[in-house]
């Protein structure tokens, strides 16, 4: 009941947060944003921010735990013919899509902010983006996934799918990316517009190799946690 709980309360944080996030992407007053807002938003394509997949990941994946959870479909007791097809799904979407994109996001995001926030996030939108909506993206979500890492089981995954579904995320952000730049005529990112193609090259690489220590990272952890938890339930029932 307490897992079903939280997991209730992250998908509702997460319908709130795109609801204010795309208000203020594609709902604004174009008179009274100002030129670095233009700059860095109107003249560019939103739906191009990594941060915006990000949260969009997120929430699709926890409105399918939250139909897991209360359908029963993936429960002990389930004799579902989808049960086993189901956890699978679920088990590698997190591991390879939602855990490591996420911690890449707040990662990449707050080493940049702190190195020249200039780059990035310049300190003029503070007047136009609230606080909460900045932590709410690059902040609060790596803490989210961490809590769902040890409120449910992520244990039996392929690696080798894991990282192909890794590389075919990377790949599809990598060919819409370039596919913005050339259709708008700048990058998404500020930073961007004074680099020559192969250090922006660079930065897509190790961003890639990121999200693959992160997934490395995630799947030593979960293999931990479910170890711990399986000798906590074999010690109790000796004990019982």
């Amino acid at each position: 009941m307490f897992r079903k709980l939280c997991h209730f309360i992250i998908m509702i944080y997460y319908l709130i947060f795109v609801y204010f996030g795309l208000r203020l992407l594609f709902f604004y007053d174009v008179e009274k944003v100002s030129d670095i807002f233009k700059k860095t938003v109107v003249d560019k394509n939103p739906f191009m921010y990594f941060s915006l997949w990000g949260v969009t990941f997120q929430l699709v994946y926890f409105t399918f735990v939250i139909i897991l959870d209360y359908t029963d479909i993936t429960s002990e007791k389930s004799r579902s013919p989808w049960k086993n097809c189901l956890e699978t799904f679920r088990k590698h979407f997190f591991m390879a899509i939602v855990f490591p994109t996420t911690l890449l996001i707040g990662l990449t995001f707050w080493t940049f902010f702190i190195y020249d926030r200039e780059l990035i996030y310049p300190e003029v939108l503070d007047k136009e983006v609230p606080f909460a909506l900045n932590h709410g993206c690059h902040t609060i979500p790596p803490i989210l996934v961490f809590i769902h890492l040890f409120l449910a089981d992520q244990s039996d995954i392929n690696s080798t799918v894991c990282i192909v579904l890794i590389s075919i995320m990377e790949l599809l952000y990598t060919v819409c990316f370039i596919w913005s730049g050339i259709m708008y005529g700048n990058w998404i990112y500020i930073m961007y517009d004074t680099m020559r193609a192969d250090k922006i090259a660079t930065i897509f690489v190790i961003c890639y190799i990121i999200t693959c220590l992160s997934f490395v990272f995630g799947r030593k952890l979960s293999t931990t946690l479910s170890r711990i938890n399986y000798e906590v339930k074999l010690g109790t029932r000796k004990i019982n």
